[in-house]
């Protein structure tokens, strides 16, 4: 099994099996605990003055009983207009008020970034949207930088990005929560010449709690770098309408009621919510997931939204560029129900380099492989697919390929178009409710097993499988 997340080389190791609960946090100061060795008193980036400044606790054995402190928000929470009303009022605004953003930041080079978190589940299209996100501002004349979030390496959705022309760091190894100053130094590498004018992130799909441990430490800690723009949270309709139907429904979705308990509380906290894949759903299942979200979260906005096709990305950036106050929902949430949602999960980063003697074809290799990974899970009748998607490399082509849970098809995210020879790299990236390893193995044979009968040799296979540990936030922000 891999590496638990969050507790490489920390002081704040705790055992799998700890079942210790999350203690309430110490709004009494501002001290925030940092991430670091027991002598460290590295300080928190980005602080100008002794007083803002956060202070480090001692360092002394384990986290386990020890309550971490919190951050005493300064947020006002107050919303002047209708935010319903954002998509339309601002949408057509957002070109205009990109090109004057970006001839202010040539005479100032001091203006803020504007931050954007896209939250949701695993498989809900974050990757999709980001990406026409970042094509609409860059061709406003706009700079884009993109942070994309995994528990491990080899991350399908950076080289996805990345292949596109986009400007991509990666924090890997832990959610940004939990790696939140390896967050704030992926933006800097991505401000080495001159700061962008947005930075899109995009945060694990199993993580929830994050205006308390990203959004507000980002405004507080470092506001006179960032601008929060409202969080917005993407909802997966095929799971959607299962999890949301009532309290039988961890039946009819696969998963555990621990991991749905993490799909609500991600929804839960969101400013506004936004349906994805409307090209796959009809009017009367739009009409109901929004009905449903409603009830959920009274009173804040739904979008239904396509991102292949373009319907309602231009209501994301009115909501984006809107004023509406970023991380307005502190979320009450239990931390052990939270570890155990995600413990829920085995996950699988496994990458393959392949040689193709004949020329073969990239889309229907990426194609193949999911179906047949996804086939074999299926079939064991134990497991629900919350997101696996395989990226194909081949010369300087990509194709990439995802199924986002045991009923829909595969999906062709991204089209080589091309058949090539020579060498072949397939990364895997698996998100189960199954035993890791287990997770790992069918991996493994179905790679091997597709190699061989398109008669590709395989010279390396290397996997990473695990479970991710439990959340440990670097800062938490308990009052509004």
């Amino acid at each position: 099994m891999g590496q638990r997340r969050g507790f490489i080389d920390s002081e704040y190791a705790r055992s799998p099996n700890s079942t210790t609960r999350t203690p309430e946090l110490d709004n009494e100061d501002a001290r925030t605990r940092q991430r670091g060795r027991p002598d460290s008193t590295t300080r928190t980036p980005g602080l100008d003055n002794e007083d803002a400044r956060t202070r480090q606790p001692e360092r002394g054995g384990q986290h386990g009983n020890r309550p971490c402190n919190g951050l005493r928000s300064q947020v006002r929470v107050t919303i002047r207009s209708d935010p319903s009303t954002y998509p339309t009022r601002f949408a057509g605004a957002v070109s205009a008020r990109v090109r004057f953003l970006t001839r202010r930041r040539c005479m100032n080079e001091n203006s803020k970034t504007r931050f954007v978190l896209i939250g949701g589940f695993l498989g809900a299209g974050k990757t999709t949207l980001i990406g026409e996100l970042a094509r609409r501002y860059m061709a406003a004349g706009k700079r884009v930088g993109i942070i994309t979030n995994d528990q491990a390496d080899d991350l399908v959705d950076t080289l996805n990005l990345r292949s596109q022309g986009f400007d991509v760091g990666e924090v890997a190894g832990a959610c940004f929560c939990c790696s939140f100053d390896d967050l704030v130094s992926t933006a800097e590498t991505l401000s080495t010449q001159r700061p962008p004018d947005v930075l899109l992130a995009e945060p694990v799909g199993s993580c929830t709690d994050l205006v308390a441990t990203v959004i507000l430490p980002l405004q507080q800690l470092l506001g006179e770098r960032f601008e929060l723009a409202p969080f917005g949270v993407l909802l997966k309709p095929s799971h959607g309408r299962r999890i949301l139907d009532g309290e039988s429904s961890s039946a009819r979705s696969g998963f555990s009621a621990q991991a749905e308990y993490i799909f609500r509380k991600q929804l839960e906290e969101a400013d506004y919510l936004m349906i994805g894949r409307l090209d796959q759903l009809n009017d009367q299942e739009v009409s109901s997931l929004k009905e449903k979200l409603e009830s959920l979260n009274e009173g804040v906005p739904v979008i239904a939204i396509s991102p292949r096709r373009g319907d309602g990305v231009e209501g994301v950036m009115g909501y984006i560029e809107s004023p509406m106050i970023a991380g307005r929902r502190l979320l009450q949430i239990d931390y052990d129900t939270y570890a155990d949602g995600e413990a829920d999960l085995g996950w699988v980063n496994l990458t393959a380099m392949l040689r193709a003697d004949e020329p073969v074809e990239l889309d229907t290799l990426a194609h193949d492989i999911v179906a047949s990974v996804a086939e074999r899970i299926a079939a064991r009748n134990e497991g629900q697919i919350a997101h696996l998607k395989v990226s194909v490399l081949g010369g300087d082509a990509q194709a990439v390929a995802s199924v986002v849970s045991n009923d829909t098809g595969v999906d062709i995210g991204l089209a080589a178009n091309r058949s090539v020879s020579g060498r072949i790299q397939m990364i895997v990236n698996a998100r189960v409710s199954i035993d890791p390893q287990v997770l790992e193995e069918i991996c493994r044979q179905r790679v091997s097993g597709l190699a061989e009968s398109r008669r590709l040799e395989v010279e390396s296979i290397s996997a990473h499988s695990l479970r991710p540990g439990r959340p440990t936030p670097t800062h938490r922000v308990t009052q509004a």
